[in-house]
């Protein structure tokens, strides 16, 4: 009976014994395929423009804020004009990521939505590569505010009301992909992931599709007023061609510009008041979805630090019909080490 707990013991360790060595043999396995990537990675690439750092492990801190805005204009009825501008309160996460020989995970954390002082979300998934590349934003804003224009014609009589917090909602994808030409010189991942290296200027022109889906409506009636918009829907795809530019000035920084404008090819949008059918609105070209990026990254030692910044703008209709102007910021803070 005495020897029972020792042949349980010694099971224990030989069980824990042969599941460590399977899981060295799979660490080795992986670290073996990601070793190779990189090698062909850098066997495509101009090493005096691009470099891979030579640390395997890349960790990086992010502090992010983003703000939407919606701009409307156009007829409630034969006798009353509108013009709407509303703005969300700004979201902000927090984000942790470990890169590892080019892999990388990561989680986020929305202090507000926790805490219950707002429903705002935002969800980015970002695959920037030198060649292609793409990045996806789910948000989700229910703390738009801001005034509505009322104008009554033929009169011109102005009357203004206030939209709180809380009356309308927003749930919206944008979607960009793109195409750089000089992928072998120029790296977009530099700028914003810091799993390379840009060591000399370089510059590409970009091919890109953009899309962008959005439903924003009001949630609650108030005041009784059917003047008001109930529901706008938004779908654009557009096609398009860009530039980016990385400056280098000295070893410590890096600094990026780009533009990428699409002109929209499909366009399916509508407006729908109280006790109405949906009213289509007619497509005037240009219509546009245009991104805009910025990023300042200083480095020193095997520390980083630096911000990049994205901007969506995209414009529907036209001012003597009906228009809607819709935009995206959002701002990050980084700091990051390679081990």
């Amino acid at each position: 009976m005495r020897s029972r707990p020792l042949i349980i013991i010694a099971l224990l360790i030989c069980f824990h014994a042969q599941l460590w060595g399977r899981q060295r043999r799979f660490m080795s396995r992986a670290d073996s395929i990601l070793t190779v990537r990189l090698e062909r990675l850098t066997a495509r690439i101009d090493t005096n423009y691009i470099q891979i750092p030579d640390q395997i492990w890349t960790f990086r801190s992010l502090g992010n804020i983003g703000i939407s805005s919606i701009d409307a204009t156009g007829r409630a009825s034969d006798s009353l004009d509108y013009h709407t501008e509303l703005n969300t309160d700004p979201r902000g996460t927090l984000t942790l990521t470990a890169n590892y020989r080019g892999f990388t995970v990561g989680f986020a954390l929305n202090p507000a939505k926790l805490s219950g002082r707002n429903k705002d979300m935002e969800m980015y998934i970002l695959a920037y590569g030198n060649r292609f590349g793409a990045e996806f934003l789910i948000q989700s804003a229910s703390t738009y505010s801001g005034k509505t224009r009322l104008t009554a014609r033929p009169s011109g009589q102005v009357s203004m009301m206030d939209i709180g917090k809380g009356i309308t909602e927003q749930r919206g994808i944008l979607a960009n992909l793109y195409y750089a030409f000089n992928y072998k010189r120029f790296s977009y991942p530099a700028a914003f992931t810091q799993s390379y290296l840009q060591v000399r200027p370089a510059g590409s022109l970009i091919i890109n599709a953009s899309f962008q889906h959005n439903i924003i409506e009001r949630k609650n009636a108030f005041s009784g007023d059917e003047r008001f918009m109930q529901q706008i829907s938004t779908n654009l795809l557009g096609i398009g061609a860009g530039y980016a530019y990385h400056f280098v000035p000295n070893r410590h920084w890096l600094i990026h510009i780009s533009c990428q404008p699409s002109l929209v090819i499909f366009s399916r949008n509508g407006i729908r008041f109280p006790d109405s059918q949906e009213q289509r609105l007619k497509f005037y070209f240009p219509e546009a979805i245009i991104l805009g990026q910025f990023a300042a990254i200083y480095s020193w030692d095997k520390f980083f630090a630096g911000m990049n910044t994205s901007y969506h703008y995209s414009n529907i209709g036209r001012t003597d019909d009906a228009y809607i102007n819709l935009q995206t910021t959002r701002v990050r803070l980084l700091f990051g080490v390679r081990i």
